[in-house]
């Protein structure tokens, strides 16, 4: 399974990465580990789902919030927004 790795605090171009990494892997579940704004975020996903999506702060799990299966680009991209903000 592949993994990406981002450390950035700019949204937007953590989206624009996670998005690029989402169609690199078409058609095969992934990994994300994003640390953005002293959080990190661990997610599982599969196209556009995001399977898990756990969410820590000093290695301590905060939530998972999860998407639904068959969301449209778009809204993967809005979810990965709301997570980081």
């Amino acid at each position: 399974m592949n993994t990406l790795s981002i450390n950035n605090n700019n949204p937007k171009e953590i989206i624009k990465q996670v998005n690029k990494f989402r169609l690199d892997n078409k058609n095969n579940w992934y990994q994300l580990q994003i640390t953005c704004n002293n959080y990190t975020h661990k997610v599982k996903a599969f196209g556009t789902w995001l399977q898990i999506c756990r969410t820590y702060k000093d290695e301590k799990l905060l939530y998972n919030n999860p998407s639904c299966m068959d969301i449209t680009p778009t809204q993967f991209k809005q979810h990965i927004k709301s997570i980081l903000i």
